[in-house]
């Protein structure tokens, strides 16, 4: 009778303990899914220091979300060779940390890859090139792939297993200036750079 009784209890319970564990790996896919949001706006364009080591660089005046953990987003360049920087990022990365870039206006599939680099943990043009006391991490960037960032309005960078989406505002024309002045060293629109 006690057995019985027990498989009765055994058989109510069971379908909830399987609810419960069907939708447990549904729930963390979910938040696990969510990008991390980082906003930017006013990229100004940066001529290079005569101080120290430096190159044209173009970042934002404002950036929110560092609480994701990607750092300070810069565009360097070395005549037609254009980098992504991500100076102190918080979030931890190898010296040599595969990630990609999609625009989802023009390209929802899968993310180009990408890797990125410990910028002074090798030896490289670039990190011959820049002496910032900062903790950066880069990669070099197609002319194709620049030239859909610079029609985007958004992008999507995976990086260690996360996603991060970045609203761009204002970076598309400068970056075509920023492009100019790198190639050519035209200053196109000096409303584009920043004023020392």
């Amino acid at each position: 009778m006690n057995i019985a009784r027990h498989l009765r209890r055994a058989t109510r319970t069971l379908p909830l303990v399987l609810s419960v564990a069907l939708l447990a790996p549904l729930v963390t896919v979910s938040a696990a899914a969510e990008p991390a949001k980082v906003t930017t706006s006013e990229w100004r364009i940066h001529k290079p220091s005569t101080a120290f080591r430096d190159l044209p660089k173009l970042l934002p005046k404002e950036q929110t979300g560092f609480d994701a953990g990607i750092g300070q987003l810069e565009f360097v360049c070395l005549k037609s060779t254009f980098y992504l920087l991500l100076v102190q990022p918080s979030v931890k990365l190898r010296d040599s940390e595969p990630g990609g870039i999609s625009v989802p206006a023009t390209s929802p599939a899968a993310p180009g890859p990408l890797t990125f680099r410990n910028l002074y943990k090798e030896k490289s043009p670039l990190s011959r090139s820049l002496d910032l006391d900062a903790d950066i991490h880069y990669a070099e960037i197609s002319p194709a792939l620049l030239a859909s960032i610079a029609e985007a309005s958004d992008l999507k960078l995976t990086l260690a297993d996360r996603t991060y989406a970045i609203t761009l505002s204002d970076l598309g024309p400068r970056l075509g200036s920023f492009r100019r002045f790198c190639e050519k060293g035209v200053v196109e629109n000096p409303a584009h750079f920043d004023r020392p």
